[in-house]
């Protein structure tokens, strides 16, 4: 593996459903050969609505500023090693933006960047596997649409850097019977207006639609509109940290890009494929 390449999307135990600490994540990517990682555990999400169970998703505020003090020393206990970078994904829900501003705004000065990524639509988190029984109550193309909204509500708020996991409702096979490459040109566009890379997620690969996030049409759209990439694994173990990535460069490649972006102190700088 490339000595340049970095994993932006790796979540440890914090988040109450990953294994291995910050530290263990940071050695992995070093095992890897990678030259930067970005530890971007959920950002707690207290925000979303019951039935939802945030405290299995991620830690509570009161234990972020100590989740970031532990990055801040492994930044330098391994500086010359790798850069560990600091970041979050932020789970978007609209009717909580006010809240999510006030909790991120302490921790703005710390963070190298920060993911805005959608999980809950109609009230539910479309990847949980304890709610799939949801996705009968709905026709599958008008979840996927509204999810499309969603993302690019979060983009037009201009408050994020990288898209989490652009089709993530494919998680279990749930895939739109229509064509909605128009509603998701819109939200590209909106990605696109505000700035920000979208991930090549390689968890995907590991879910039971077998597949990257995004899928390589809609990577095909990204690169035609020419909107950055970034790369992450959605690493929720120490051994899948780089899962996969020479599948990501690769498929990167032959659509036809040419680098993929990394940050820092929410800057980005390109990086030669």
């Amino acid at each position: 593996m490339p000595l340049e390449l970095f994993d932006l999307h790796v979540h440890t135990a914090r988040c109450h459903h990953a294994n291995g600490t910050a530290e263990d994540m940071v050695k992995a990517a070093i095992q890897k050969g990678l030259r930067a990682i970005g530890i971007n555990d959920h950002f707690p999400m207290a925000y979303l609505p019951p039935p939802i169970p945030v405290h299995a998703y991620a830690m509570d505020i009161s234990e972020f500023p100590g989740h970031v003090k532990e990055l801040k020393q492994l930044r330098e206990q391994y500086r010359g090693e790798i850069d560990v970078l600091i970041g979050s994904e932020v789970d978007y829900y609209m009717p909580a933006v006010d809240t999510i501003k006030r909790d991120l705004e302490p921790f703005m000065d710390d963070f190298d960047y920060l993911y805005g990524s959608v999980h809950v639509v109609r009230g539910f988190p479309v990847d949980d596997g304890n709610f799939l029984q949801k996705w009968d109550e709905y026709d599958v193309d008008s979840i996927f649409i509204d999810y499309y909204q969603a993302l690019a509500e979060m983009a037009e708020t201009r408050m994020f850097d990288v898209v989490g996991h652009v089709d993530l409702p494919k998680k279990y096979k749930k895939i739109p019977a229509g064509n909605l490459d128009g509603r998701i040109g819109k939200t590209l566009d909106a990605i696109k207006g505000a700035g920000m890379a979208v991930e090549i997620n390689t968890a995907g690969l590991r879910k039971p639609i077998g597949e990257m996030y995004p899928s390589p049409h809609i990577l095909e759209m990204v690169f035609d509109k020419n909107i950055e990439i970034t790369l992450g694994s959605d690493a929720h173990d120490p051994s899948e940290v780089g899962h996969s990535f020479d599948r990501a460069i690769g498929l990167a490649r032959q659509i036809g890009f040419s680098s993929i972006v990394c940050f820092k102190k929410r800057r980005p700088t390109a990086v030669p494929l």
